[in-house]
């Protein structure tokens, strides 16, 4: 196989034509990208310039958002502080209620705890009283109505003390019309034991003289229909024979206590029924005389009672009764034993009267 010879291929094809040819389309090109680099650069700013508006308003409104958003925080915050506040407001109204409530009834049964225990003391050193007028009876073998107790005063002095409640105790008996004018007699004959009494305090005067029959009692202010007392079976006379302390003025002596509206009640009772009685509050003017005027005159007070026997057998009969006066005030001092809110006790009185007494600590 022969060789074959061939020319060189730049002379053939023209090769170094189109180099020319792609020199200068690249000068064109280079030319034109060069120049074009200013219009990019000026298009390049106007874009800066019109984007920066955009990022002005996009901005101003994070704010308004963030500004937005912290006060829907501080109005959850104050919300929820407002409902806790109420909360616990109410739980510590109810808490503070509820203690109250405990507190009140604890002091309630407190004050009605050492109420009782006065009152039960008082009848108890009432009932040695009228202990001693029917053993004294029994000693001297008298016949009812006829009994008086010597020193009575010192007798209701003992008493006073032992109860420091009791400011006046006196003794009447039951007198039948059979034995009225018997009674009346024996009374004028009897009346010393005032006198005797009058010693005892070193009174120098002589006692005046009683009154020398039953009379009745025509005071006002306890007589609305409520309080009159009408039973054909009690068919008694109660005059109020010893009194202590002794009073200068001895008008009450013989005073009939049955004509006393209220009085008569508890006394029928006392009579019919054995028992111990008290009333409700009352004036006791008329009753305690001088001695009213020396003590508290304006503070509330009622009366006790207890029976008189004609001996000591279980079926014995009532022949009169012991009674002792008394101011509401003293019967609730020292009832609370702390510096405890004051507690308002209601008294209930005669005609409708309702009596408020503001207790605290030890003061009333």
């Amino acid at each position: 196989m022969e060789k074959m010879e061939h020319a060189p291929l730049t002379e053939d094809f023209g090769y170094d034509g189109f180099d020319d040819e792609y020199s200068m389309a690249s000068s064109s090109y280079d030319s034109d990208v060069e120049g074009g680099g200013s219009d990019m650069e000026s298009g390049s700013s106007r874009r800066e310039s019109s984007d920066g508006e955009p990022d002005k308003i996009l901005s101003s409104q994070e704010s308004q958002q963030v500004y937005c958003s912290k006060m829907v925080v501080y109005g959850v915050l104050f919300i929820a502080a407002a409902a806790v506040s109420t909360v616990a407001y109410i739980f510590l109204a109810r808490e503070e209620e509820n203690t109250m409530k405990v507190e009140f009834s604890a002091y309630s049964r407190e004050i009605l705890k050492q109420a009782q225990a006065n009152s039960k003391r008082m009848f108890e050193e009432l009932w040695d009283l009228s202990k001693s007028i029917t053993s004294h009876a029994l000693d001297t073998n008298s016949s009812w109505p006829n009994c008086t107790l010597p020193y009575f005063d010192i007798h209701a002095h003992d008493l006073k003390k032992k109860t420091g409640n009791l400011e006046f105790v006196g003794f009447a008996p039951f007198v039948t019309p059979e034995n009225r004018a018997g009674w009346e007699q024996y009374s004028v004959d009897n009346q010393g034991w005032i006198q005797q009494d009058y010693n005892y305090r070193n009174w120098t005067h002589a006692a005046a003289p009683i009154p020398t029959s039953i009379h009745q009692y025509n005071g006002s202010g306890l007589t609305q229909e409520d309080y009159v007392f009408e039973d054909p079976q009690f068919d008694y006379e109660i005059p109020l024979w010893q009194i202590a302390p002794a009073q200068n003025d001895t008008s009450v002596i013989n005073l009939d206590l049955a004509t006393v509206p209220v009085f008569a009640h508890l006394l029928w009772d006392i009579k019919m029924k054995k028992v111990e009685q008290y009333s409700r509050i009352m004036d006791l003017h008329f009753l305690l005389g001088d001695n009213l005027n020396q003590n508290n005159p304006d503070h509330p007070r009622g009366t006790i009672y207890q029976p008189v026997m004609e001996d000591f057998r279980e079926n014995a009969d009532v022949v009169g009764f012991a009674m002792g006066t008394l101011t509401w005030d003293l019967m609730f001092e020292n009832v609370l034993f702390d510096s405890s809110s004051p507690l308002l006790v209601e008294i209930e009185g005669t005609c409708n009267a309702i009596f408020t007494y503001k207790i605290g600590g030890e003061s009333m």
